[in-house]
C-alpha cells in the first residue's frame, strides 16, 4: 500500500532533478511522479534515469506550473499528494513526517 504521492514539476531543472529524485526515491512506500514541461536542457535525460522507479511524463509544450500540477494530481495513485520543487532535497523520513502531520489535521 502506498503512503502517498510526491509530484515534481520540472522545466529546465537539469542541475537539480537527479538529487531531488534520489532523495524522494530513498523514502519507501511513496509514489513519485515527474511532469516535465518541455525542458530545453538535459532535464529529460536526467529524469529518464529514474523511469524504472518513478513515473516520468514528458510534455511537448510547457503547460506551466499549475498545468503540470493538475496533470500530476490526475495521475496520482495515493493520498496525500505532496508537491516538491525540483531544487528541493527531501530529508530522510520527511515525506512520512509530513503525511503524519497532515493526518492529524
Amino acid at each position: 500500500m502506498l503512503k502517498g504521492t510526491a509530484i515534481v514539476v520540472t522545466y529546465n531543472s537539469g542541475l537539480w532533478v537527479e538529487r531531488c529524485l534520489e532523495a524522494l526515491l530513498s523514502q519507501p512506500g511513496w509514489e513519485v511522479i515527474v511532469i516535465d514541461n518541455a525542458s530545453q536542457d538535459d532535464t529529460q535525460v536526467r529524469a529518464a534515469r529514474f523511469a524504472s522507479q518513478a513515473r516520468v511524463f514528458y510534455n511537448t509544450e510547457n503547460k506551466g506550473f499549475a498545468g503540470g500540477v493538475k496533470q500530476g494530481v490526475g495521475l496520482a495513485s495515493a493520498d496525500p499528494i505532496v508537491l516538491i520543487n525540483p531544487d528541493a532535497i527531501a530529508a530522510p523520513g520527511a515525506l512520512d513526517k509530513l503525511a503524519d502531520t497532515l493526518s492529524t489535521l
